[in-house]
């Protein structure tokens, strides 16, 4: 874990845990966001749930894998809350009505979903542009780069995920460009007590 920290440029004093796959390592940084945004409106989520809170926004572009939206739905957010701001048929991201819809939240927390490379042919959300907007509002950005995160080691690549350390969560599986086999997901957290307190666990013995 520390390595692959090092591998992709993310700060040393992130957590990471290795998971299962691609879908857990982007449900670990959304349940963390989720964590953070229920603090952010003075409730803790893993504590008493999301039952009479209000729903809890989540932007991202026309990129937005299917995995995501099935983590989103497990987590109790569901998939009608995802915002998706695509300019063209392709899915590409509308950065104006991105920023729109930030300002529209008057400062309540959301979540931005950043996507580092689609599976279907291979494009990338322009991950600094949508984390210098996302940062001038109350946001938690996750970045699914689940695909396309290990185009940071190249040179020739780098500029796809540039902006990736400024992220509060990112998830990455080396079943995808790797090439490995399954059970080969890592998700980093800019916020260890985050992540504890969403996957909090206590038993007698």
């Amino acid at each position: 874990l520390a390595w692959l920290r090092e591998l992709f440029g993310l700060p040393a004093n992130w957590s990471g845990v290795m998971v299962t796959g691609g879908t857990m390592a982007n449900f670990v940084g959304l349940a963390a966001g989720r964590q953070w945004w229920g603090e952010q409106l003075g409730f803790d989520v893993s504590e008493i749930g999301l039952s009479g809170q209000p729903p809890m926004p989540v932007l991202t572009s026309g990129f937005v894998h299917a995995a995501t939206r099935k983590c989103l739905a497990m987590q109790g957010i569901g998939w009608g809350n995802v915002r998706v701001h695509r300019r063209d048929e392709v899915g590409r991201i509308d950065l104006p009505g991105l920023e729109a819809g930030l300002q529209a939240l008057n400062g309540a927390p959301a979540v931005v979903v950043v996507n580092a490379g689609e599976v279907n042919a291979g494009e990338f959300d322009p991950v600094e542009d949508i984390i210098a907007i996302a940062r001038q509002h109350n946001t938690w950005v996750h970045v699914d780069g689940a695909f396309g995160l290990f185009a940071r080691v190249s040179p020739r690549t780098e500029h796809l995920v540039r902006g990736v350390e400024r992220a509060d969560s990112v998830a990455v599986d080396e079943h995808k460009w790797l090439n490995v086999p399954y059970d080969s997901g890592y998700a980093f957290v800019r916020d260890h007590g985050l992540m504890a307190r969403a996957f909090r666990y206590t038993a007698d013995y």
